[in-house]
């Protein structure tokens, strides 16, 4: 993989246009052979509800149906899935709505949609064992590349944890992706990523340039449908960043508050846990924890186990593998040193923590491996939460002089 960066000062400097059209190349076709069908393998039927959801819930469609029929039909059932689990009054869960009041939306509702996004947006570890020509090096290499993208299109941290979402499902979903096909699907994901949640998405000629060459204009599109089918147009997920975001906002709020307006969290802080959190994503056993999951861990060890439980709903046991599983790099983190505000001259200081920046490298994460590596697993709190703020000078014990 390639990035190309010092020619690229002129796309930064100059907002895409919304209204634009683009234009597929003929040979894109609007319906896709059943290579690229949504399978009917991904599933989602929530794991951890109270009562069982009814069958009406699946989103596979049926089986003895054609590929396009159940890409295409115009049934809310089977085209938003998601979206129907959210009104379905099937299941109740059982984690405890750490929210307000709210005069804006109804807070268990609320809560109850996110839980259950959490719990329907699953991950798999093992997904790379369905692709023989992918190894984690490689995936590591592609986000780490991504970051770098993000940062030179001044992309929100939430664009970048979508792209993220949409490789990783769609590695889970499709098989047997080659490894010269990769780049592409990273730089599609972060396309459709955009244009989700940008105000401003950098066209598409600028995502095939940054590929050096490896990817085209077309091919990006083609991509494009591809990625969406195959996901079944399910793109909402609440990232790690949205959670985070919820978290911060609990610890830090006050009596009256609605959850919206500036966070009241120190800058600082959202830097450090977000350089964790990016670190932490690099390693494909990431996968293995729910977004709320490695939000809360990631509080828990930057401010206080207490908040993290009060704030995420979560009991210890449930917070515990990630907490120990997260050390290693809560520690190699802080010992590269404090995270440094990069400055950029066209977003506000105010919203400049929120943009994606490289604050995370493939050598930090060889750094943790190696902790890894050395680890030994202690389930006790006391030796898994570092103690952020070291003791006062004036506070330690003086050695005794003899004369």
């Amino acid at each position: 993989m390639s990035f190309k960066s010092n020619k690229y000062e002129r796309y930064s400097r100059q907002p895409a246009i919304l209204s634009r059209k683009r234009k597929a190349d003929k040979d894109i076709l609007i319906s896709p052979s059943s290579e690229y069908s949504s399978p009917s393998s991904v599933n989602l039927t929530p794991s951890s509800c109270e009562d069982t959801p009814s069958s009406d819930i699946e989103i596979s469609g049926d089986e003895n149906k054609s590929p396009n029929h159940k890409l295409y039909t115009s049934s809310l059932n089977t085209f938003r899935g998601v979206a129907n689990m959210l009104g379905s009054q099937t299941f109740t869960c059982k984690r405890l709505s750490p929210l307000p009041e709210l005069d804006w939306a109804e807070q268990k509702e609320l809560w109850q949609s996110m839980v259950l996004k959490d719990m329907v947006y699953t991950r798999d570890s093992r997904m790379l064992h369905r692709h023989p020509d992918l190894e984690p090096r490689m995936r590591a290499i592609l986000l780490d590349w991504l970051t770098e993208v993000s940062e030179v299109f001044r992309l929100h941290r939430e664009t970048y944890y979508l792209a993220v979402d949409y490789v990783d499902r769609f590695l889970i979903a499709k098989p047997n992706l080659p490894r010269n096909n990769l780049q592409l699907l990273g730089a599609t994901a972060l396309f459709v990523a955009s244009k989700m949640e940008e105000i401003y998405p950098p066209k598409v000629e600028q995502f095939a340039f940054v590929t050096d060459g490896a990817c085209t204009d077309s091919q990006v599109l083609s991509q494009e449908l591809v990625l969406i089918m195959t996901l079944n147009w399910n793109l909402n997920p609440v990232t790690v960043i949205g959670w985070l975001s919820v978290f911060l906002q609990l610890a830090h709020i006050e009596n009256g508050e609605n959850l919206i307006g500036p966070e009241k969290c120190p800058k600082q802080t959202v830097l450090e846990i977000t350089r964790v959190l990016d670190l932490c994503i690099l390693d494909v056993d990431s996968l293995k924890y729910s977004y709320s999951i490695l939000a809360a861990s990631a509080v828990a060890h930057f401010i206080s186990k207490e908040t993290a439980l009060h704030v995420s709903g979560l009991i210890w046991s449930e917070l515990l593998p990630c907490v120990t599983w997260m050390k290693p790099f809560v520690d190699a983190s802080y010992e590269n040193g404090p995270v440094q505000m990069m400055h950029f001259n066209d977003i506000p200081i105010e919203d400049r923590h929120n943009i994606q920046t490289h604050s995370a490298s493939l050598r930090l994460l060889d750094l943790v491996l190696e902790k890894q590596r050395n680890i030994v697993n202690e389930f006790s709190p006391s030796t898994v939460l570092r103690e952020l703020t070291p003791p006062h000078s004036l506070k330690k014990k003086k050695p005794v002089i003899h004369d």
